[in-house]
């Protein structure tokens, strides 16, 4: 608890993206952990997305200096566990598709097993010259925490708890665990990862997109997913461009204020609570982003 407050202090006093990112990622860690030790209650993935939804929300509502956009899509049928994120960089966009994926108690990602996925994932960060990845939501009590705690990256010293969001890029997972166990009739399938697989050797907290690296160069996001000897690195280097900033499509994507989300949020309510979320979220396989946040570091969209 005193390092959470510690994290609410440090962002009540100095309000930036680096420092709301290192603190929700320790509530999410915290708040999984509290799901999974009260008898009856349950926590999906696209409760946390929600969740981060809404704190953005109401943390832009109240620092301006956030520099925060939200859009939903306006297409019937998209998931609510896809996301799109753009971090626009003085003019410039990268997009980085994201798939989000919720830890179980055993400590692996069964849902990360459904269907071809993480295909339509990285095919759609193909044609939008993005990087797609997988967010992960964590908490988990089965670990060695000397391995995790006192990390430093970027001048931010860490432990545990800001594994609660991290991002592992879905070639890694395809590449690793996609279609990598041969079950009994010879068929292919998933090699569902561990959190140990992941964390924290491959795996990054997420606080790394806004903290870290050379913010004008969008290849110090391969850098931190790509080792230099990674087969995809050359394709990706050449892939991963900053593209102009365009006008948002309002074709496509309304508008996400305040208001409006608590008025979603009511209305998704339901999936928290029916046990028919397992099956809703089994037929959700094509890539098909729900929200647009898009995170400026430079200058505002042009409209």
């Amino acid at each position: 608890m005193d390092e959470y407050l510690a994290l609410i202090r440090q962002f009540n006093s100095v309000p930036t993206l680096c420092n709301w990112f290192q603190l929700f990622a320790y509530d999410t860690w915290r708040r999984i952990e509290f799901a999974r030790n009260q008898r009856g209650l349950k926590i999906f993935e696209t409760t946390i997305t929600q969740n981060i939804l809404y704190e953005f929300a109401v943390y832009r509502r109240i620092y301006p200096s956030l520099r925060i956009d939200m859009y939903e899509s306006l297409n019937e049928a998209a998931n609510g566990n896809d996301i799109e994120f753009e971090i626009i960089y003085w003019g410039r966009v990268l997009k980085l598709p994201m798939q989000a994926k919720i830890i179980y108690a055993d400590g692996k990602y069964p849902r990360m097993k459904h269907g071809a996925q993480i295909e339509s994932l990285i095919d759609y960060s193909i044609r939008e010259s993005g990087y797609p990845l997988y967010v992960l939501y964590n908490y988990y009590d089965g670990i060695n925490l000397n391995i995790f705690n006192n990390r430093t990256d970027c001048g931010i010293t860490y432990g545990v708890q800001q594994y609660g969001i991290s991002l592992v890029s879905a070639y890694h997972l395809r590449d690793n665990y996609y279609n990598q166990r041969v079950r009994a009739d010879g068929s292919l399938d998933w090699e569902i990862p561990h959190f140990g697989d992941l964390h924290p050797t491959v795996a990054v907290p997420w606080f790394k997109l806004v903290c870290c690296g050379n913010i004008n160069n969008p290849i110090h996001i391969v850098d931190m997913f790509e080792p230099p000897k990674s087969p995809n690195r050359a394709k990706l280097v050449d892939q991963l461009l900053f593209r102009p900033v365009k006008k948002i499509e309002l074709e496509k994507w309304k508008p996400l204020s305040l208001e409006e989300f608590i008025g979603e949020k009511k209305q998704m309510e339901k999936y928290y609570t029916w046990e028919e979320h397992d099956g809703l979220a089994e037929r959700e396989i094509v890539f098909a982003p729900k929200y647009k946040i898009i995170i400026i570091i430079g200058d505002q969209i042009n409209s």
